[in-house]
Order: structure tokens, then sequence, then C-alpha cells
């Protein structure tokens, strides 16, 4: 097991939920600390696989063009707080600045934006 290219036999691991999270190899195989609704775990993926090798990306519905649709922000004061369960099942409140608001087939929709670090992947 390698980190920063030196073998280790013992590391502190800093999770993905600091800027620098600590990555460590083993031939092909890397590992991290993941954080998620305060549960840790360890994320392991393999550079070689042949699923991510042979990956061809994903398949889009086509874009319609009577969906481009005009929408405004409106702030919440304070900001919300609201439950959201991730991938693996696990709630966590997530803070809501305020809600994206437009208007389609004659109803005003509501969609409540959630605040995430820069760089924060939205695939628990």
């Amino acid at each position: 097991m390698t980190y920063l290219g030196k073998p280790v036999t013992s590391l502190d691991l800093v999770s993905d939920s600091d800027e620098k999270p600590t990555e460590m190899i083993a031939g092909s195989l890397h590992f991290m600390l993941i954080e998620r609704a305060g549960h840790l775990g360890i994320r392991v993926r393999d550079s070689v696989s042949p699923n991510r090798l042979q990956f061809k990306g994903l398949k889009y519905f086509p874009v319609r063009a009577d969906w481009h649709i005009q929408a405004h922000f409106e702030p919440y004061v304070p900001e919300h707080h609201i439950p959201i369960v991730n991938i693996l099942g696990m709630t966590e409140d997530m803070t809501s600045p305020g809600a994206i608001v437009f208007e389609r087939d004659g109803r005003t929709w509501r969609l409540d934006a959630i605040l995430e670090a820069p760089g924060t992947r939205s695939c628990s």
C-alpha cells in the first residue's frame, strides 16, 4: 500500500469531506475514506477495471426546446434545512439557501436548491 508514492504501514486517514482526502494505492486499486451522513466507509476503485475502461458514456434523452424555461431564484431568510436521503439510504440535513421558481403548464413550480462544497460530486 502506498500514499503519495511511498509505502505505508500505518496512516491517519482524511475523509473526502476535506479538500484533500487521503488516497492510498495498492497496484491498480485506489482506496479513499468517505463520509456520508456522519458514517464512514472505504471507497475502492480499480483503475484497470474492464467496466471502467470499456465505459462508453451515458445515454441521455433528447433535448426538448419546449422545456427551455425561464426561472428565478427566491432566497430563504433564514436558510432552510432539508432532509435528503442519499444513495445508501442515509438521511442527511442539507442547507437550502432558496428555491428556483418557474411556471409550466399554468402551474408554479419550486425546486429547492442545495448548497454543496465546490467540486462535490452529487452522486454519493
